[in-house]
């Protein structure tokens, strides 16, 4: 599979080109977030706007996921440009209560800035 990769200050946006958001996408969106440096960015923003499908098998990757940038690498993760296939599915298992997901990269950016800041805010205490 392939994944697009565009850094900015702080995050790094990956576009899978793949059009169904599956187990394996979601592996290797894990495995190239945990083995790539990325020069201390540790904030992500997936935009799945070539996902057309969404397959059940991706629940707990996807959930595995969220759990390795926010608890592992004390970071940022928000998932952007779903269709409303993949949305309707997400929401029908109820990972949208856990997940961060905007309609739009803008969107996405604000809670990664944001969060950034809550942690910069808490870590001064």
């Amino acid at each position: 599979m392939t994944l697009k990769f565009d850094t900015r200050e702080t995050y790094m946006q990956i576009i899978p080109e793949n059009s169904i958001l599956d187990a394996n996408m979601t592996e290797n969106l894990m495995q190239s977030i945990q083995k790539n440096d990325h020069n201390g960015i540790n904030n992500f923003i997936i935009d799945l706007s070539n996902c057309h499908k969404y397959e059940i098998e991706a629940n707990e990757p996807l959930m595995e996921l969220h759990d390795l940038v926010y608890n592992r690498m004390n970071g940022s993760i928000v998932f952007t440009n779903l269709n409303s296939e993949v949305f309707n599915k997400i929401k029908q298992e109820r990972l949208h209560l856990s997940l961060n997901i905007t309609p739009t990269l803008v969107e996405a950016v604000d809670i990664i800035n944001m969060e950034v800041l809550e942690r910069d805010i808490l870590g001064e205490e």
